[in-house]
């Protein structure tokens, strides 16, 4: 039995995270694969789990404050500037583990590939699995919402009322004459 961790990204587009979600969508495709070819004597469960709480975001800094030379050393203005992300889509730890666990035990017809998150993470799945049309408008009309946000305050957005907002700032903006697009 192989159980490998992928995630959502491994589904479908995610701005700023391209390389991120083309390793998990190789990894994904890879193991499914696997359990075309060897499914007669081995069991392949694929786990999804979406945005979880780990800290990963806790080690990610501002590449113009980060030291070039790769050591932990402080910019040349003495901050280090972390990235933030949005943790109120997060996923609890031991939640993710206890649902990736029970995953594991199911039945081997039910469980080839599970999906944990939370919401908008599951409804951004499923737009992605069975609606790809409205997923690639959306993905198209968030994409500049998180690239901006990214480029503005340093912060990925992944709460649904925080990219809403940014929407209503790029409207008021475009609408003041300050911006020369809708869309940044």
């Amino acid at each position: 039995h192989v159980v490998t961790i992928a995630s959502l990204m491994g589904r479908g587009a995610s701005p700023l995270n391209a390389a991120y979600s083309a390793s998990k969508h190789a990894l994904r495709g890879y193991f499914h694969s696997l359990a075309a070819e060897e499914g007669s004597w081995l069991r392949v469960d694929v786990v999804l789990p979406g945005a979880t709480d780990t800290g990963l975001w806790d080690a990610s800094y501002d590449a113009e404050t980060s030291p070039k030379d790769g050591t932990n050393d402080l910019s040349s203005d003495g901050v280090r500037r972390p990235l933030h992300a949005d943790d109120r889509s997060k996923m609890p730890v031991e939640r993710c583990a206890r649902l990736i666990v029970s995953s594991m035990i199911g039945p081997r017809f039910l469980s080839y590939e599970s999906w944990i998150t939370r919401n908008p993470g599951l409804l951004w799945v499923y737009l992605a699995s069975y609606e790809p049309t409205t997923f690639r408008l959306l993905t198209n009309l968030i994409a500049p919402l998180r690239v901006a946000m990214w480029r503005k305050r340093k912060e990925d957005a992944l709460y649904l009322p925080t990219l809403l907002g940014q929407l209503g700032e790029s409207l008021l903006d475009y609408a003041a004459g300050r911006s020369s697009g809708l869309f940044p």
